[in-house]
């Protein structure tokens, strides 16, 4: 899914390979770390080491827990298709 939305974020209508890479490797100094366990990413938000990430819905009670003015939001151009 990470590059899919990075193809899309570069500017494809459909998977480009090429494109995701390239938008991967534009935005890498913005990256702080690539999170595979909700407790990282709640870790990381909780001490200020980030202001945003994507996170699923799913587990906002573990970061309502950490962090409780924490706020959800959904961006206006959309989710990720499942």
């Amino acid at each position: 899914m990470f590059l899919d939305v990075a193809s899309t974020v570069a500017g494809e209508e459909s998977f480009d390979e090429d494109a995701a890479f390239a938008q991967l490797n534009a935005l890498k100094g913005n990256i702080v770390k690539e999170y595979d366990r909700t407790s990282d990413f709640v870790n990381m938000f909780s001490q200020g080491e980030i202001a945003a990430g994507p996170f699923m819905e799913m587990y906002l009670n573990d970061l309502l827990a950490a962090v409780p003015e924490t706020e959800f939001v959904t961006p206006s151009e959309g989710l990720m298709p499942c």
